[in-house]
C-alpha cells in the first residue's frame, strides 16, 4: 500500500472523491439522456392486487410480505405518489443502495431532484403536488434520535426484521401530518425472520402470522388485509406488550377538525359492522355526508383525495388485563389499527416468469420452506457462532421466569 504524507494523502483522497463523483454524474446523465423524458414520464403503479391492497388499506400499521420477490421495496417507493412526505428506513446506509438505484429508475425524467449527500428526492410528483422521498438508516438503536421531531405522512421500514423494535417504535412516534384531511401511516415490509432480532414482528402482527395465535388467544386468526385494533403497554421490565382489543370494545367515529373561526368539532359515529363489511369510501354517512364534504371543500381540500379514516374511542386497561370502554375520553388509551397483507412471488409479474423460484429452492432448510411458503416460525432458536449460552436455553429460562413473575419470591443470590 502506498505511503503518503498527511498533506499529500488528503489531496489524493479529495481527487479520488471528485473522480468517483464525476463517474456517478456521468452515469446519471447518461440514464437521463437515454431514459424516459419528462414529457412522457409516468409514475409507477401497483403490479399486483396485494400491492394495491396495501396502498388502499386504512390501517395505521400495515405489514406486507412473507416471500422474497413480492415487490416489497417497489411498494414503498410507490407510496411517494400518494403521500406528501415518505421516509424509508433500512438497517444501514449500504442497505439503501438498491432502493436508491430503483428510485432513479422510477423518478428519472419526472422533474424530481435528488440530493446525493442527504439521500433525499425533492419535487416528487404525486397526488398532493410535489413531495419528498427520504432514505434513512437505523444502524444502531440510538440512531433513531437523529430523526426525532422529523415528521412524515408515511414512515416505511424495509426489511423490518433486521431492525430492533426500539428504534422502530421511537421513529414511528413522528408519523403525522399537518395537512387537513391527510392520513398518516406506517408500513413494514419483511420476510419470515431467521434470527432472534426480528422475532418481534411476529408478535406485532400475531393475528396474521403467529403460528400459535389461535391456541394462545382463543381467537380466530386474521385474514390477509383484515384490520385488527391494538393498544401498547409495558411490562415490569419495560418491554412493549401488544394487546389486542376485541371488536366488541371498539367504538368508531370520524372527527372533523374545528375551523379557526371557532366552529365546534364535529363527531360522526361509524357503525363497526358496516366498517368491517365495506371499504370506507362505501360507508353511508347518512345526513352527515354533505356536511363532511362541504367542510373539506370550504378548506380547499379535494374531496376525491380525502382520507376519511375512522378512529376508535379510548379504552381502559384494567389491572387484571381486561379491557373496557372508557366512560371518560380524557382517560385511557386509544387503540390503533393494524393489518398484514401477504405478498407472494407469483404476484410479481416481473419475477414470476424468471428462475428466482429456483434460487429459493437452492436455499438450505429451514430457510427454504420459510421463504417459499411464507412460513413464520417461532421455534428456530438460532444461536450466533460466538454465543456462549445457546438461545434455546435462554428462551427456556425466560419462559420459566414468566410463570413466577408475579410471585413474591425473595432473591437470595445471582449467578453470573
Amino acid at each position: 500500500m502506498p505511503c503518503y504524507k498527511s498533506g499529500n494523502y488528503s489531496r489524493v483522497l479529495n481527487r479520488r472523491r471528485r473522480e468517483r463523483q464525476n463517474r456517478v454524474n456521468t452515469i446519471i446523465k447518461a440514464r437521463n439522456r437515454n431514459g424516459v423524458q419528462a414529457s412522457n414520464w409516468e409514475p409507477w403503479t401497483p403490479a399486483s392486487e396485494a400491492q394495491q391492497m396495501a396502498i388502499d388499506s386504512l390501517a395505521k400499521f400495515t405489514g406486507y410480505g412473507g416471500m422474497p420477490g413480492a415487490g416489497k421495496s417497489s411498494l414503498l417507493l410507490m407510496l411517494s405518489n400518494y403521500y406528501p412526505t415518505v421516509q424509508i428506513f433500512r438497517k444501514t446506509s449500504t442497505n439503501l443502495d438498491g432502493l436508491i438505484r430503483d428510485s432513479h429508475n422510477m423518478l428519472d425524467g419526472s422533474g424530481a431532484q435528488f440530493n446525493r449527500t442527504k439521500h433525499i428526492w425533492r419535487d416528487v410528483p404525486g397526488e398532493y403536488g410535489k413531495g419528498i422521498l427520504q432514505f434513512c438508516h437505523l444502524q444502531y438503536d440510538h440512531s433513531a434520535e437523529i430523526y426525532q421531531g422529523n415528521p412524515a405522512e408515511a414512515k416505511c421500514y424495509d426489511e423490518a426484521t433486521q431492525l430492533n423494535r426500539q428504534p422502530f417504535s421511537y421513529t414511528a412516534k413522528w408519523t403525522r401530518s399537518s395537512i387537513i384531511g391527510q392520513y398518516s401511516r406506517n408500513f413494514l415490509t419483511f420476510n419470515p425472520p431467521t434470527t432472534q432480532k426480528g422475532m418481534w414482528v411476529i408478535d406485532f402482527f400475531a393475528p396474521w402470522i403467529h403460528p400459535n395465535y389461535e391456541q394462545k388467544t382463543g381467537r380466530e386468526s386474521a385474514k390477509s388485509g383484515e384490520i385488527r385494533w391494538f393498544i401498547i403497554d409495558t411490562d415490569k421490565n419495560g418491554q412493549e406488550l401488544d394487546i389486542e382489543v376485541d371488536w366488541s370494545q371498539i367504538d368508531l367515529f370520524l372527527r372533523l377538525p374545528g375551523e379557526k373561526r371557532g366552529r365546534k368539532r364535529e363527531y360522526i359515529d361509524i357503525s363497526v359492522e358496516e366498517y368491517r363489511k365495506h371499504k370506507l369510501s362505501e360507508l353511508d354517512l347518512g345526513d352527515r355526508h354533505d356536511l363532511v364534504h362541504q367542510y373539506y371543500s370550504d378548506n380547499n381540500v379535494d374531496t376525491k383525495k380525502l382520507d376519511l379514516v375512522p378512529r376508535s374511542r379510548k379504552v381502559l386497561l384494567e389491572v387484571d388485563g381486561t379491557i373496557r370502554r372508557s366512560p371518560d375520553q380524557s382517560k385511557g388509551l386509544e387503540p390503533l389499527s393494524r393489518t398484514f397483507i401477504q405478498g407472494l412471488l407469483q404476484d410479481n409479474p416481473y419475477y414470476a416468469g424468471t428462475d428466482y423460484e429456483a434460487v429459493l429452492d437452492s436455499l438450505p432448510e429451514p430457510m427454504r420452506s420459510m421463504y417459499k411458503n411464507a412460513q413464520f416460525r417461532v421455534d428456530l432458536n438460532i444461536s450466533s457462532d460466538f454465543q456462549v449460552i445457546p438461545t434455546a436455553w435462554v428462551q427456556l429460562a425466560m419462559d420459566r421466569w414468566r410463570e413466577f413473575n408475579d410471585a413474591d419470591i425473595e432473591v437470595v443470590g445471582i449467578g453470573v
